[in-house]
């Protein structure tokens, strides 16, 4: 089903075009939401992926929202989506986004010392009670993430500066270890580490009532390389088995907290598809197509995705690199492709692309490409075909 959709998607929309699949997103969600059950609520990063149609599917789906930019926060508020269902991150809040937050109702993320008194600041000059989590460091975090969140040292000064101030105690603790881990091992070592914080403010009468666990969980269809380059596939994919290998561990080191859990990558990758054309072939060795990597796929490239031709060829595969027209290393989107030499005219699908890439698409190499959603292709005018995110 999925090929034939990409195949009549080739015949009335011109390359590159991402393919959306609603109902890949509706498995993917509907996973989700079984697997969190009563052990746990799940917020959608907006950043992950904005595609309108994919924000209302899961905003309807009951599904939260989390949110690191005041824009976002209008499209969740806009979707209906309660005080109860939005968490704010982000290491410097800005006080008009504070103010924003507050006023929405959200459960706002203290990264650090200062943005606990910036969010102590407004929520007294709105004569509000802002409910906040304390995100803290973990060594488990993959690199570009370590130096985010506080201390542990700091979350009891956080707790003093609350009381000093009259404001409540912090509602749970916060990590997030970064994308595309392939495993349980770093979160239950985050979760020994946060254990250790929850104890000091149990007994210092403020017990973890929410823990958010973050995101960075992977999908069947993709792989992440590590901090040294290294491809990490991964087995820990099923969302019954992620949030009970969590709920567990949580509850052998912690108790009972409720669980935040915030997957972006696994709702979001396996609907969108990228699909371009193949416009030269060099040496049977390079693939030049008609996307480029920055604009068009700027993440495929840190990790490893699905690719087919369309028509499928027959004969011996080789070991082949896949480029943007420019060529350049930023315009390289698969170094590595094991798959039979396809011929100039051949559609080349690249899969699992709707994390990130779409929001970082830019104008580098031209246009952005549309949306073709699947679902309005049969006898759909063409011009009907394809959405643009915004």
């Amino acid at each position: 089903m999925r090929r034939a959709a990409r195949e009549e998607a080739a015949a009335g929309a011109p390359t590159p075009f991402y393919l959306y699949d609603a109902g890949a997103l509706a498995r993917a969600a509907d996973r989700w939401r079984r697997a969190a059950g009563r052990r746990a609520k799940i917020f959608y990063p907006y950043k992950c992926n904005r595609h309108p149609p994919l924000l209302d599917h899961l905003a309807a789906a009951g599904f939260g929202a989390e949110i690191n930019v005041p824009a976002d926060l209008s499209r969740a508020v806009g979707r209906g989506i309660g005080p109860d269902r939005l968490v704010v991150h982000g290491p410097a809040k800005a006080g008009n986004f504070i103010d924003a937050a507050i006023a929405a109702g959200a459960t706002l993320v203290a990264d650090g010392i200062e943005d606990a008194d910036a969010i102590f600041g407004r929520s007294r000059a709105l004569g509000r009670r802002t409910p906040y989590l304390l995100r803290v460091r973990s060594t488990q975090a993959r690199e570009g993430q370590r130096d985010l969140g506080m201390p542990a040292a700091d979350a009891a000064a956080v707790l003093a500066r609350a009381r000093r101030g009259g404001h409540p105690p912090p509602s749970g603790l916060a990590f997030h270890l970064g994308t595309g881990v392939p495993g349980p091992g770093p979160y239950f070592g985050a979760i020994r580490s946060v254990a250790g914080i929850a104890a000091v403010l149990r007994e210092a009468g403020a017990p973890v009532r929410i823990l958010d666990l973050g995101g960075g969980f992977t999908t069947s269809a993709e792989s992440r390389f590590d901090d040294r380059g290294r491809p990490r596939r991964s087995a820990w994919t099923e969302p019954a088995a992620i949030v009970g290998d969590l709920a567990s561990e949580v509850a052998r080191r912690i108790g009972d907290p409720e669980l935040w859990i915030e997957p972006g990558r696994a709702l979001a990758a396996e609907a969108f598809d990228l699909v371009t054309r193949v416009v030269r072939v060099r040496g049977r060795r390079e693939i030049f197509v008609d996307a480029s990597r920055m604009a068009h796929g700027f993440f495929v490239s840190r990790g490893r995705h699905p690719v087919e031709s369309i028509p499928a060829r027959r004969g011996a595969a080789a070991v082949l690199s896949i480029a943007g027209p420019l060529g350049t290393d930023l315009d390289v989107f698969v170094r590595r492709a094991r798959m039979v030499v396809p011929r100039v005219g051949d559609l080349l699908v690249i899969g699992a692309v709707g994390a990130y890439n779409l929001i970082a698409a830019n104008e580098w190499a031209g246009p952005i490409p549309p949306v073709v959603d699947s679902r309005e292709l049969r006898g759909a005018p063409a011009e009907k075909r394809s959405r643009r995110n915004s």
